[in-house]
């Protein structure tokens, strides 16, 4: 285990190369447009870039699980009341106007997430070109 990284965790899977990732690791990671596997993959050779590319990639990985939460929440929210003699709460018209506008948002940060994941990438290309030696080093 490398300082830093739990054992059995996605990035300890990643890092050494071990048994595999579990089903809840596999369920979590396909939510992702974000190719998170191969980024990791191509930063393991190194515990530093690993874990800078974890912590990067993580702002990422939360922006798209919250617009996923944000439209699914904006569904329900359109379509409970549809076709029912039920009112509405007090103030759900104005909190779901808050949360369209949130969803709305989180779409406009997700468009960026390509631009920031071709970043990324180009990074981790660059580091492992750059630093052979202190990579293969570290895998010794």
């Amino acid at each position: 285990i490398t300082a830093g990284i739990q054992s059995g965790s996605i990035l300890d899977v990643i890092q050494t190369g071990g048994a595999g990732f579990s089903k809840a690791q596999s369920d979590f990671l396909s939510q992702f447009k974000t190719p998170v596997v191969g980024a990791l993959k191509k930063s393991a050779s190194n515990t530093f870039m690993v874990q800078q590319a974890a912590a990067d990639l993580a702002s990422m990985m939360v922006t798209e699980l919250a617009l996923k939460y944000g439209e699914l929440a904006d569904r329900q929210a359109r379509t409970i009341f549809a076709g029912t003699t039920y009112q509405k709460p007090e103030g759900f018209d104005e909190s779901r106007k808050i949360l369209k506008k949130d969803v709305d948002d989180l779409r406009i940060k997700e468009e960026k997430i390509s631009e920031e994941i071709v970043k990324k990438m180009r990074w981790i290309d660059t580091m492992v070109q750059s630093i052979p030696s202190a990579v293969n080093n570290y895998r010794k």
